[in-house]
């Protein structure tokens, strides 16, 4: 690439750095803007806070009247949790059982039958060498239930702890529902409400924020990147300039030497013939004494 060529490529190159660094210092801005609006969402979001656990701690005072209530719940929160525990428990062993037996049917299942069985020979008229297969079927099927106690009597558990746990979810149901609309009653609460929803939308905004910041972030970094090419480019294309520059000026050098060396050919030549020298004769004999 010639010299003409290096400096019109110059010239490009120091109008990209100009343009990226206008799209830098706009990019800054942006970015400064949305990191302010983000920082003023956030001090509305800690003044909302502030505010909504002052209105907490009113209503936990107003709701002074139900701590039988809430220790209650805690309670039954416990309670449902070990019997839960142990309905899975009692699942548990009952399908080891069903499993280490090859048990057919389930107890109930079987005692179902039976008394469909014992049903069909009291409300249907059959012949008395059916009824004596029913029969025989029947007394079978009970020996086969009592070989199950085990499971009977998981079963009866089973059932038992159920009852159990639909009870006291249907208490704490009603508990909640007492604690919740006497919370409502509260003349703070549509204003605790309020506020909860607004710091939920603050806190959305906040979030897309932080991603509009990230993104300009990411932008500068990225032009500053391009920057520093350009910023290299320059400086290899003036190294190519500062050679071509030396390059020429050892030629212009070198032709000059060349000139002098022909010049003084000329003079000497002429003092041989005895000639006279003009006064650029004399000035090139001159240069080119040691």
């Amino acid at each position: 690439m010639d010299k003409e060529e290096l400096i019109s490529k110059l010239e490009v190159v120091k109008s990209e750095i100009v343009e990226i660094r206008k799209k830098i210092g706009e990019l800054r801005q942006e970015k400064d803007a949305v990191f302010k609006r983000r920082e003023n969402l956030r001090d509305s979001i800690k003044k909302k806070i502030s505010d909504l656990r002052t209105l907490k701690n009113k209503k936990d005072k107003d709701s002074i009247g139900l701590q039988e209530e809430r220790k209650e719940k805690s309670i039954l929160n416990q309670e449902l949790t070990e019997l839960i525990k142990k309905v899975k428990q009692l699942n548990e062993e009952r399908k080891e059982i069903v499993k280490e037996r090859k048990v057919p049917t389930y107890p109930d299942n079987i005692k179902k039958l039976i008394q469909k069985l014992e049903e069909k020979i009291e409300t249907e008229v059959v012949s008395y060498e059916e009824e004596k297969r029913l029969m025989k079927k029947i007394r079978k099927l009970k020996e086969e239930y009592k070989s199950l106690k085990g499971i009977i009597d998981i079963n009866a558990e089973y059932k038992k702890i159920s009852g159990n746990i639909d009870t006291k979810k249907n208490r704490l149901d009603e508990i909640r529902k007492k604690i919740r609309e006497d919370l409502e009653k509260s003349s703070d609460y549509d204003d605790f409400m309020k506020i909860s929803k607004e710091i939920f939308e603050l806190k959305n905004q906040v979030s897309q924020l932080n991603e509009e910041y990230y993104n300009l972030k990411t932008e500068v970094l990225k032009a500053g990147l391009q920057l520093k090419e350009k910023i290299i480019a320059i400086e290899k294309i003036r190294k190519d300039l500062d050679s071509i520059d030396k390059e020429n000026k050892r030629a212009n050098e070198s032709k000059k030497q060349e000139l002098l060396i022909q010049r003084v050919s000329v003079v000497e030549e002429k003092l041989k013939k005895g000639q006279k020298l003009s006064t650029e004769d004399l000035i090139a004999f001159q240069a080119n004494k040691p």
